[in-house]
């Protein structure tokens, strides 16, 4: 009896180690499994937040570029209303020195004769000299106003335009702002045809086309969509011909709106005899915001 008691305490002590043994197996087993979805779930949680911080950066990104439009956007509207009040400036010392008989005095556009002596008409004043000839009266202005260099003179100091002022025909660079010297440099621009600044021949054949056409008097091409309304070679004519490829002064290629301007022929100042022939100005405008280089 004694050994039979004891075979069944060791058969009863070799049955719980081995259940022993398996629940050890079963909690390795678990531990493992739960370790790994600790951690595929710490990935992911990884990932979500990285992705996040992402987002957050390009928001503050986006907000620091509608900031930077806004003041942009303020500052161009102060230009815009200190331009009105030189604008009225000027149209007031030109009435206030009105001679008898309805001659406006051009003193102080560098000569002594007046702008535009009538039979008894009265003056013209600056804003009626810059206003589209679409709008302007039928009756015909006087060549001996200085069209050329007026108008050169206010958008030449116009901050952050880029400006080309051309030939009429063969649209050398005769001038250009000062942002314009910024993006291509004086070398590239000084005695430079317009067209050696677009970025591919197929756009310098289609520009050079565009403004013969607009040149000769035209009213705007079969697929320019410009629209009617372009008078003769002899009168002012503003037109957005399109958008255009350039590249500036370090090789980089960059898309611009282009604004075409064909200033009349008129005298080199109120007080000279010397007429001087028609001219072209081209203003670009940059899609995006783009390094011009240094010194811009």
């Amino acid at each position: 009896q004694a050994e039979d008691a004891g075979a069944e305490i060791w058969s009863r002590l070799v049955a719980a180690e081995e259940d022993s043994n398996m629940m050890k197996n079963e909690l390795e087993f678990q531990t493992v499994r739960w370790q790994a979805q600790i951690e595929m779930h710490q990935q992911q949680c990884g990932a979500v937040e990285a992705k996040l911080t992402e987002e957050r950066k390009l928001a503050a990104r986006y907000q620091d570029r509608v900031k930077a439009a806004d003041d942009r956007l303020r500052k161009a509207q102060e230009e815009l209303e200190t331009m009105r009040a030189s604008l009225r400036d000027a149209e007031a010392k030109l009435a206030a020195r009105q001679a008898p008989g309805g001659a406006v005095s051009a003193s102080g556009c560098g000569g002594g004769s007046p702008i535009m002596a009538g039979r008894g008409e009265p003056g013209i004043s600056l804003l009626s000299l810059l206003r589209c000839p679409l709008r302007a009266p039928s009756a015909p202005l006087t060549p001996a106003v200085p069209w050329q260099s007026v108008i050169w003179q206010i958008i030449s100091t116009m901050s952050g335009v880029t400006a080309l002022l051309c030939t009429g025909e063969a649209l050398t660079i005769q001038d250009a702002s000062r942002r314009a010297f910024a993006m291509w440099g004086s070398a590239g621009v000084r005695g430079a045809s317009f067209l050696s600044l677009v970025f591919d021949e197929a756009a310098r054949d289609w520009i050079k086309n565009e403004v013969t056409f607009l040149s000769n008097g035209g009213i705007g091409t079969a697929d320019s969509g410009h629209g009617v309304g372009g008078g003769s070679a002899a009168e002012f004519l503003l037109r957005q011909i399109g958008c255009i490829e350039f590249r500036n002064r370090l090789g980089s290629a960059f898309d611009s709106s282009v604004f075409y301007a064909r200033l009349p022929a008129s005298h080199v100042n109120s007080g000279s005899a010397v007429v001087r022939p028609p001219a072209v100005l081209f203003v670009v405008e940059p899609l995006e915001e783009s390094e011009p280089g240094p010194g811009a």
